[in-house]
């Protein structure tokens, strides 16, 4: 489905099994508007990103899934294999990224330059090179009251932030793995406020067991931090 320049509703769908290069299921295009509600994305084979694929345009999907989806490709240049936004405006809610992976950049969501809201969305068991769950370019960035469990990656277990404007809001992040950044790699000018949020059981092969910042700047308040630990010794 290719949508260009209209506005669209896509309700009670499934869309299995679909491949292709960019929105294997869904490429919403320039200056269009589409709300996915109650639908089910699985098993999509992406060469590049996204199932669901958002390329300046408007997106808002609400009480959904992303499972199985699988973005792979011989370049960096491959990702978000539920979800990529890409100079787009998106708004996320009560929905499921579930065994989700990517090659590269982001197990389940990819966001370059764009503008991004997650509430009360459950990522689990998405793997990737760079942010198991979400990986972040550029972009303004919240979450808030959601769930990261069990996502792996090299860096950035539950995120991988480059460069971006991040709020995370009474989030759980809870037994994500990665080789730097068991739950959250922050570098590159991140801006990173973390409220209200639980760090429990994240591991990192060297640095930051739970969090690892890198040329950011960072507020941390109200949050707890159990059982998190590097494997470096």
């Amino acid at each position: 489905m290719c949508n260009q320049a209209s506005v669209v509703l896509v309700e009670d769908c499934r869309f299995f099994a679909n491949s292709g290069v960019r929105g294997a299921a869904i490429y919403n295009r320039a200056d269009s508007q589409i709300t996915i509600r109650h639908s089910h994305f699985v098993d999509n084979q992406i060469e590049r990103f996204g199932a669901v694929y958002a390329y300046q345009s408007a997106i808002a999907i609400e009480g959904s899934s992303f499972g199985g989806n699988v973005a792979r490709c011989p370049t960096p240049l491959c990702g978000g294999s539920g979800l990529t936004l890409y100079y787009a405006d998106g708004e996320v809610q009560h929905t499921i990224f579930d065994g989700n992976s990517a090659q590269y950049l982001g197990g389940a969501v990819h966001i370059s330059q764009s503008d991004a809201v997650f509430s009360s969305v459950i990522f689990a068991e998405n793997v990737a090179a760079e942010g198991g769950a979400i990986q972040s370019i550029a972009t303004q960035l919240i979450v808030e009251g959601s769930s990261f469990f069990g996502n792996r990656a090299d860096t950035g277990g539950g995120l991988h932030l480059e460069g971006s404007r991040v709020q995370l809001h009474h989030c759980d992040l809870d037994g994500n793995t990665a080789n730097a950044g068991g739950a959250i790699n922050a570098i590159d000018g991140t801006s990173l406020l973390v409220d209200g949020c639980g760090f429990y059981d994240n591991q990192s092969a060297t640095h930051g067991g739970a969090v690892l910042f890198a040329g950011s700047t960072q507020r941390v308040q109200h949050s707890v931090f159990v059982g998190n630990a590097t494997r470096q010794d």
